[in-house]
């Protein structure tokens, strides 16, 4: 699960970096910003099932 989400979190960055319009760039920033907070979230996951 982890390394899923690091591959979402790696493409929505390459895909920030190319030309997109204010829309689009928008609306991928939002997506990367709520993966982000998804892969705190399964690190806490983690760490507590780990213990």
């Amino acid at each position: 699960m982890r390394a899923v989400q690091e591959l979402i979190i790696s493409n929505e960055e390459k895909l920030l970096s190319a030309s997109l319009d204010e829309d689009s760039r928008k609306t991928v920033q939002d997506m990367l910003e709520s993966d982000r907070k998804n892969m705190g979230i399964l690190e806490t996951v983690i760490v507590q099932y780990m213990a």
